[in-house]
């Protein structure tokens, strides 16, 4: 075909066809690219809810209580938070399920928070242990653990772990 200027070009077939496949490579390309974006923003999500939740749970550890005991926050009646004494002299464990606001909502016993939570309320399983060390006289270890999703059996959830050390509380006189 031609004109009075001279000959219309336009793209060859060829031409059209490997703009094509280049357009397609770079779609997949991108298009590959969304699932590991979603699991790195969902792995970042958990780990900063996991820390808030650790810093609370430290902090409450924190707070006065009865003397030679800590205290847990493990859920919440009305406005008020429920808080449980620990001995920090009896090794032991406690679980409790927080919800998405960072918050405790009940305890829970070792065989449920190893289950999958059923409730959909509960985003992540606590588990708190406080213990002594014999290299360590004086003060008290405390080991949290965040596990989430606890929609998850135990072995399928990831952890993070937060340790401090507290002095120990004086016992009472």
């Amino acid at each position: 075909m031609s004109s009075a200027e001279g000959p219309i070009r336009g793209f060859t077939l060829l031409e059209i066809l490997i703009a094509t496949g280049l357009f397609a490579i770079a779609v997949t390309g991108l298009i590959a690219l969304f699932p590991t974006v979603q699991r790195v923003s969902r792995e970042g999500e958990e780990e900063a809810r996991a820390t808030l939740i650790a810093e609370n749970i430290l902090d409450s550890l924190d707070l006065p209580s009865r003397p030679g005991a800590f205290s847990l926050a493990t859920g919440s009646s009305g406005r008020s938070i429920c808080f449980e004494p620990l001995d920090p002299r009896i090794p032991s464990e406690y679980f409790v399920a927080y919800g998405a606001a960072c918050e405790p909502l009940f305890p829970l016993d070792r065989e449920k928070a190893c289950l999958p939570a059923t409730n959909l309320e509960v985003l992540d399983i606590a588990s708190v242990r406080l213990g002594t060390k014999p290299s360590l006289p004086g003060l008290v270890l405390a080991e949290i653990e965040i596990a989430s999703p606890a929609s998850a059996p135990a072995s399928g959830r990831s952890t993070q772990r937060f340790v401090r050390l507290f002095p120990m509380p004086p016992a009472h006189e």
